[in-house]
């Protein structure tokens, strides 16, 4: 008993002295759980532009006569361009090719080689049109001067950003939405964010031309067209701590 009481006596104020400067350990942080939630949200606008990408196609016994005829066609071309005021800006060469047509005989029981009948030529062009409602005449106008191949048609808006933020405001509230609908279904309470991802994107209408320039010219004098709506999506992923 005397031996406890030094021992008390001896080492209490060094014990004291530690518990002072040590400092507080802090309970261990319960994670309460986290709702997390996507959202959707999409805005669709008419469009104010089209990218058209067509080409001229030429074909003869020389590579240099193929060229020659396609240059002469894609004149013919620009020349539209110019007198429609297609601004320069709007137009860019998207592929150029010289193919050599190869024969191989069927019948080869004298082994002839095979051997280059021709050479076909293309040429061809993207380019943005700005008026729409002309848009047809336009087309009909670049098949009868020198086009004799489409490869796309597509619409778009020369200023995306305002409809891409409404899209991710929508998504935002719609994930908002949905999940306190879930927080007010278990009888829990949102808290802070804990994280956000977004992903938006435009999605433009599926209004795609593919077809050779030639029958469009004999199917109408001013090649029809629907414009329809360019949609703007955004998706966000949100997750909420839960508040107890």
């Amino acid at each position: 008993m005397i031996s406890f009481s030094v021992f008390r006596h001896r080492f209490t104020p060094l014990l004291a002295a530690a518990l002072f400067l040590m400092p507080a350990i802090p309970a261990a942080a319960h994670d309460q759980g986290s709702v997390s939630i996507s959202g959707r949200g999409e805005v669709s606008a008419p469009p104010d532009l089209a990218t058209i990408t067509m080409g001229v196609v030429s074909q003869a016994e020389t590579a240099a006569e193929a060229l020659s005829q396609n240059n002469a066609q894609l004149s013919g071309v620009f020349a539209v361009l110019d007198a429609e005021e297609i601004d320069e800006l709007d137009r860019q060469t998207n592929g150029l090719s010289v193919q050599p047509n190869w024969i191989y005989p069927r019948d080869n029981s004298d082994k002839t080689p095979p051997y280059i009948a021709s050479y076909t030529v293309s040429n061809t062009l993207r380019v943005r049109i700005r008026d729409l409602d002309r848009l047809g005449e336009i087309l009909d106008a670049l098949v009868r001067d020198g086009a004799n191949q489409f490869q796309g048609l597509s619409f778009g808006v020369t200023d995306p950003a305002p409809l891409l933020e409404q899209a991710r405001k929508a998504a935002a509230a719609d994930a908002l939405a949905k999940a306190q609908l879930y927080a007010d279904a278990l009888g829990i309470a949102l808290g802070d964010v804990k994280s956000l991802s977004e992903n938006g994107q435009v999605a433009p209408p599926p209004t795609m031309m593919r077809a050779e320039a030639m029958i469009l010219a004999e199917v109408a004098p001013s090649v029809p067209v629907a414009t329809g709506q360019v949609s703007f999506t955004s998706t966000v992923h949100i997750t909420w701590a839960i508040d107890q």
